[in-house]
């Protein structure tokens, strides 16, 4: 009923009390007249009864059956009478006639009754036969006391008589069905007239409805006929107005709109453009000034073999230390860069993450230490699955900064195991972040306790990298902090079940010893800057290495010609002329058909895929500034694994 339109609403409300009346009329009516035919029944079956008392008094008195048998047959031929019935007072039977139903009464009385036998189908009356005795004058009494004509009279019988109601029920059922009829005749009567008077009522407002659902799906060219007066009339000339309004309001608000979309994709692609921008400067800028950095960090390393005086020695690691300050700056921006560039892609194993927490003991200790802080590093014996090389990122960053901002007290990097996840955590007992700073300090060149921008502490890329490889991993970063009590960073692993021993491809080769003998090594060096040459010749000739270089491909191949097969390459990706480092490696392998020679590519660029097309073409691409020490380790292992083939 809740969902029923305007024309049920009036119909029911215009038949609903009509059938009420009529149902209530037709059962009163129906009522009365079942009444009035059983009573009607009754009436004559007492009449009939009584009137044949008074004539069979003196067959009963006188004990004449005949007389008796013929009053009960006449009587049977009135309708409905079914049987009749002449009992002495004693309640034999002297007449009988038709088929009886009635048990014996053998109690006489002087009261009429009747019952009710087979279901209601037959109606009995019994009504008492009495005698009337006559008393004569008599002359002999002297006294005269009993007044002339005076009876008295006894009970000497009764009749019983039978009245079938057959034609009674059928009398109610004819009743009955013509009732029902002309009740139904009624209602359809009404119901035809409240039809007609609904649809007067209901067909404005049903087109007013689809009017309005029209208007409120967007055409607001729908209108309104107006072929109402009053009220309804009104009502339609009122939509039809609003309409136009909406219409009207809707064109202007398209045009606003249109013009503030317009508007916003301009500026849009302006910031587009100026995100491209500034990831081609900071691409671009960290290769060049990675250059001379990568320059520097190979003479670096080969002075340090070369000094011998402790002062010598101590100035080489003041300019060691400031070069990995610089190549930590670079890093963040370059890393930045990348991974705004959506060039980073994870590549996800299985692997224990004890190991991992052993180099951080190793890398951060010595520089807890030097601040008088406590650095401690729980093992666990967990697997994870995850990206390593990220993850550790991640672990270096968090406990860097907790170096940076931690004066006193000491730093916990541990695990807990989460059901079916590993929480890594740092906690630090520094001077805590506010909790309406949380947010920020995951944003670029945010640092909340370094007002003076003290190089020192870094760019404030630390805390943005780390969220930034948190959602390439899909590990969740938290962050518990109380001013003057410190902070707890945290990050969600994946935990798998520890799987079988198996040695990593780095760990399966040895690199050779540094005491090796490795003169008879030669290492092909392609770089277009002569202070990356030199560097690296002199720093290859000091790891023992024979060390052949050369400016451009033309030289490559001017020089190579003429010598043996290299061991290995260590090619720039950036060369002078149309061809790159990974164009250069594939051709030279194919001039001298040596398709395994271990090939290092060496660049500051942040090109999309470049990593993958490196690795399709079997290179291994190490990022300016390179560490001298990183270069030896995989050098080591590359020319390990070509001996092993």
């Amino acid at each position: 009923m809740k969902h029923w339109g305007i024309r049920q609403r009036a119909l029911l409300l215009a038949l609903a009390p009509a059938t009420l009346i009529a149902i209530l009329l037709a059962v009163y009516f129906i009522n009365t007249r079942f009444a009035d035919l059983e009573q009607s029944l009754e009436e004559r079956g007492l009449a009939i009864a009584r009137a044949l008392a008074p004539a069979s008094e003196y067959g009963v008195f006188a004990g004449n059956r005949q007389v008796l048998q013929r009053i009960a047959d006449s009587a049977l031929r009135e309708a409905d009478v079914r049987a009749v019935t002449i009992r002495d007072r004693l309640g034999v039977v002297l007449a009988q006639s038709g088929a009886s139903l009635d048990p014996a009464l053998p109690a006489p009385d002087r009261k009429t009754m009747s019952a009710s036998l087979a279901q209601d189908r037959v109606l009995v009356f019994k009504t008492p036969i009495l005698q009337n005795q006559i008393a004569l004058e008599d002359f002999f009494e002297a006294d005269g006391k009993r007044p002339v004509g005076s009876a008295e009279t006894a009970v000497i019988g009764s009749i019983h008589v039978e009245i079938a109601r057959d034609e009674l029920i059928a009398r109610k059922a004819r009743l009955l069905l013509h009732s029902l009829l002309i009740t139904l005749g009624v209602l359809l009567v009404t119901g035809f007239v409240a039809i007609r008077m609904s649809r007067g009522i209901s067909r404005p407002i049903s087109r007013l409805t689809e009017t309005v659902e029209k208007i409120e799906a967007g055409d607001f060219d729908a209108r309104v006929k107006p072929d109402s007066s009053g009220g309804l009339g009104a009502l339609e000339s009122g939509v039809n107005d609003m309409a136009v309004a909406l219409k009207s309001a809707r064109d202007n608000l398209e045009e606003r709109i249109t013009a503030a979309t317009v508007e916003l994709a301009a500026r849009t692609k302006d910031a587009e453009r100026a995100n491209q921008s500034k990831s081609r400067f900071l691409a671009v800028a960290s290769h060049d000034l990675r250059q001379p950095l990568h320059a520097l960090a190979l003479f670096v390393a080969e002075l340090r073999d070369k000094v011998r005086t402790d002062e010598n020695r101590a100035l080489v690691a003041r300019i060691d230390a400031s070069v990995s300050a610089m190549e930590d700056l670079l890093d963040g921006l370059l890393d930045i860069s990348r991974l705004d560039a959506g060039v980073v892609e994870p590549v996800l194993c299985d692997f224990p993450i004890d190991p991992m927490l052993e180099r951080l003991r190793e890398n951060f200790m010595a520089r807890a230490a030097e601040k008088g802080l406590k650095l401690r590093i729980v093992s666990c014996s967990a697997w994870v699955h995850s990206d390593p090389f990220p993850l550790e990122r991640i672990l270096q960053n968090l406990l860097s900064n907790a170096l940076l901002y931690t004066s006193k007290g000491g730093i916990v990097l541990g695990c807990r195991r989460r059901r079916k996840s590993l929480r890594i955590e740092v906690w630090d007992s520094g001077s805590g972040i506010p909790e309406a700073q949380q947010k920020d300090i995951f944003q670029e060149f945010v640092q909340l306790d370094n007002p003076a921008n003290e190089r020192g502490k870094g760019l404030g890329l630390g805390l943005a990298i780390v969220e930034r490889l948190a959602q390439l991993l899909h590990h969740r970063i938290t962050l518990v902090s109380r001013v003057g009590a410190g902070s707890r960073f945290s990050v969600d692993v994946p935990r798998i079940s520890p799987q079988p021993a198996a040695l990593s491809s780095r760990q399966a080769v040895e690199p050779p010893a540094r005491d090796e003998d490795l003169s008879g090594t030669l290492i092909a060096v392609i770089d277009d800057q002569a202070l990356v040459r030199a560097g690296m010749h002199g720093l290859l000739t000091a790891w023992g290495y024979q060390v052949v270089v050369a400016g451009s491909a033309d030289e490559a191949e001017a020089q190579f010609h003429n010598l043996r097969r290299p061991d290995a390459l260590i090619c720039d990706y950036r060369l002078p002329g149309e061809e790159n480092g990974l164009q250069l490696v594939t051709r030279l392998r194919e001039t001298y058909a040596t398709a395994t020679t271990p090939c290092i590519l060496i660049s500051g660029d942040t090109a999309p895929l470049l990593g993958q097309q490196a690795k399709n073409a079997g290179c291994h691409l190490m990022h300016k500034p390179v560490r001298p020490a990183t270069l030896r380790t995989l050098l080591g292992e590359l020319l390990g694994v070509q001996r092993n083939e």
